[in-house]
């Protein structure tokens, strides 16, 4: 379940990054943090069995560089959704 969830959101945000034409910078960027993030943590489950953290901030958590891209391409994703909008509609 570790293994095959990552790996078909991978697939997916790739095929989405290679097929659709997204006009948004914000949100191509967003979706490439989150394939890079998605793709480091899969492969350390693959050869590892496990994810490996290495960042230690007393007070908050234990993340990998890995997480930090994805919550911050998620995070840029909903930003781009938020004020992006569709900006090729017609107005009614």
């Amino acid at each position: 379940l570790f293994i095959l969830v990552p790996a078909l959101v991978s697939a997916g945000i790739a095929v989405t990054l290679a097929v659709v034409h997204i006009h948004s910078r914000l949100l191509n960027l967003g979706l490439a943090l989150v394939l890079g993030g998605a793709l480091g943590n899969l492969i350390d489950r693959i050869t590892l069995g496990y994810v490996v953290d290495f960042f230690e901030v007393r007070w908050f958590s234990v993340f990998n560089f890995a997480d930090t891209c994805i919550t911050v391409g998620t995070l840029l994703i909903v930003i781009a959704a938020l004020i992006g909008g569709e900006q090729h509609g017609t107005a009614g």
